[in-house]
Order: C-alpha cells, then sequence, then structure tokens
C-alpha cells in the first residue's frame, strides 16, 4: 500500500486530491447540465468535458479509499484482519 510519494506522506497528499476532485466533479456535473437546460449545443466538447468529470470523479473515489488505508497505516501501523 502506498506509504510515500516522493519522500512525502502519502496519506496529505492523497486527502487533499480528494478535497480538490469531488467537488470538481461536482461543479463539472452542474455545469454540463446548466448548458444542457440551457439548449446550447456545444456537440463534442460537452462530451469530452463529461468524460473528464467521470473520470475525476472516479480518481476521487480511488483517492479517497487510499487516504483511509494510508491514514490507518500511519495510524496503527501494519494491522492485519
Amino acid at each position: 500500500m502506498l506509504i510515500t510519494v516522493a519522500g512525502v506522506p502519502a496519506h496529505p497528499l492523497l486527502v487533499h486530491a480528494v478535497v480538490v476532485l469531488i467537488p470538481l466533479a461536482a461543479f463539472v456535473v452542474l455545469a454540463i447540465g446548466a448548458a444542457l437546460l440551457g439548449r446550447r449545443a456545444i456537440g463534442s466538447a460537452l462530451r469530452v468535458v463529461g468524460s473528464l468529470s467521470a473520470v475525476s470523479g472516479l480518481v476521487a473515489i480511488t483517492a479517497t479509499v487510499l487516504a483511509g488505508h494510508s491514514g490507518g497505516q500511519a495510524v496503527w501501523g501494519f494491522v492485519t484482519s
């Protein structure tokens, strides 16, 4: 499991990734919804932004799980269940 990234503890980095990516993905989803409600024909750009939003949401979910695991390891060490 991740303990350090380039010598820096992984937990703070992962937590900050989550704090940035989840609101960013939510904002993009709202912007796409507003564009669709406004019936502006954006075409392929809307698909690209939607895809990037979905990818950032998946990365945020993965970072959330990794932040929890790295935080548990930082506090309790290598505990096996």
